[in-house]
């Protein structure tokens, strides 16, 4: 399952990054550490395209992970499936922390969700290994109602102040047989994490993006920035602050002049002579960013 986790928590933020070697075998994993004063509890989701979610249906399927638990207490997976409406799926799943009623309607909310399957390892000292056999009933029939999975792994005790939980490997495979951990491709998982976000610039203090063409003094110049992969949808823009740019010139406005999940163009000013060729860069600073989105 490529990197799209998100975290969910119960009364304050928490800090979610990523954790290099954490373990043999495993390259990077998630780290949630709970900052706050007053303890909470905290967990990390998944939520599976359309596209992923309904070839399960119907299927025996096993969910593993790897997880180090610093909150103490049992770690528990859930699985649940979206019954609104297709790719629109309500991140927030938690009706009630407190509860240890485990059902829709008491810890997980109700509205447009059902509950597959929900399970709890006790974890000690160090990593442990987690697994979750799903069956095929439990999966549910073809029902066109069942839309999008959602995937919940989180430590059942409230976190004391720095406490920090980690979970790395997660998987999800056909069948109910358990497979050694195998650290994916880098080039393939990070063309699966591009269909639902590309970052352009971030690496140099002037570092060159694109080239664009100026429609005129005082017009914008159009940059198109072709994706590395077709991302999901049409992406959400946003970048960095118009100081970090730099177009023959200190930028002074950026505008989206067009958008789709293959390629996005931008209109950046101060203009220059028509037909002319400018460079986007970053304004000597490794803030320069722009950010595409295609969440679900």
């Amino acid at each position: 399952m490529a990197d799209r986790w998100y975290a969910l928590t119960q009364t304050d933020v928490i800090t979610a990054s990523k954790y290099d070697t954490p373990y043999i075998y495993n390259r990077s994993c998630v780290k949630v550490l709970q900052p706050q004063v007053a303890a909470q509890r905290c967990g990390i989701c998944q939520i599976l395209p359309y596209m992923k979610s309904v070839v399960l249906r119907g299927r025996d399927i096993i969910i593993q992970a790897a997880a180090f638990n610093g909150f103490g207490g049992n770690v528990r997976m859930s699985l649940l499936w979206w019954t609104g409406a297709t790719d629109a799926v309500t991140s927030d799943i938690v009706n009630d922390w407190t509860s240890s009623t485990y059902t829709t309607g008491n810890f997980f909310a109700s509205t447009n969700l059902v509950l597959i399957k929900t399970q709890a390892t006790a974890v000690g000292a160090g990593w442990l290994n987690l697994s979750m056999i799903v069956s095929a009933a439990e999966m549910g029939s073809s029902s066109g109602t069942f839309l999008n999975l959602i995937l919940m792994i989180h430590p059942e005790d409230a976190g004391a102040q720095n406490a920090a939980f980690y979970v790395g490997n997660v998987d999800l495979f056909n069948g109910t047989a358990t497979r050694s951990a195998l650290a994916k491709d880098p080039a393939h998982e990070l063309q699966e994490c591009q269909r639902y976000q590309c970052v352009f610039g971030g690496n140099a203090g002037y570092q060159r993006v694109c080239l664009g063409q100026a429609q005129g003094v005082g017009s914008d110049t159009l940059f198109m920035l072709y994706l590395p992969v077709t991302m999901r949808g049409v992406p959400t823009v946003s970048y960095s602050a118009l100081a970090d740019w730099w177009v023959g010139a200190a930028a002074t406005s950026i505008a989206i002049n067009s958008s789709g999940p293959d390629a996005v163009c931008l209109g950046i000013q101060p203009g220059a002579v028509a037909g002319s060729l400018q460079l986007l860069l970053a304004n000597n600073t490794s803030n320069a960013r722009i950010w595409l989105r295609s969440e679900l």
